[in-house]
């Protein structure tokens, strides 16, 4: 048994242990970096559609005050035409307008 190679005395048992760490570790190290770039990649784009939900609210924040300034200026309007009151009763919108004070 002098060739035998599962002996780890023996230089080429030796050599071959040294070959296969290093193509492990050459594995383990593609693995990472191909980890770290599918995470990479994967925060890229949540940053991305966190932005343009970002920029969603905002727009939709801003319609909502534009609507809202509209609605009121309908309700200042139905004042002198009452069928629009009805027309915005409709679809949902209560109006609410001040009555002009009394004695102007």
């Amino acid at each position: 048994m002098e060739n035998d190679i599962s002996d780890l005395s023996h230089p080429e048992a030796h050599s071959s242990l040294v070959i296969l760490f290093l193509i492990l570790s050459l594995s383990a190290l593609i693995g990472l970096l191909s980890f770290s770039a599918y995470l990479y990649k994967s925060n890229s784009m949540l940053k991305a559609q966190r932005n343009q939900q970002i920029e969603q609210v905002q727009r939709v924040d801003q319609t909502e005050r534009l609507l809202q300034s509209m609605l009121q200026d309908c309700a200042n309007y139905s004042t002198a035409y009452p069928e629009l009151r009805t027309i915005l009763g409709k679809y949902g919108f209560s109006v609410q307008v001040a009555q002009p004070a009394a004695g102007k």
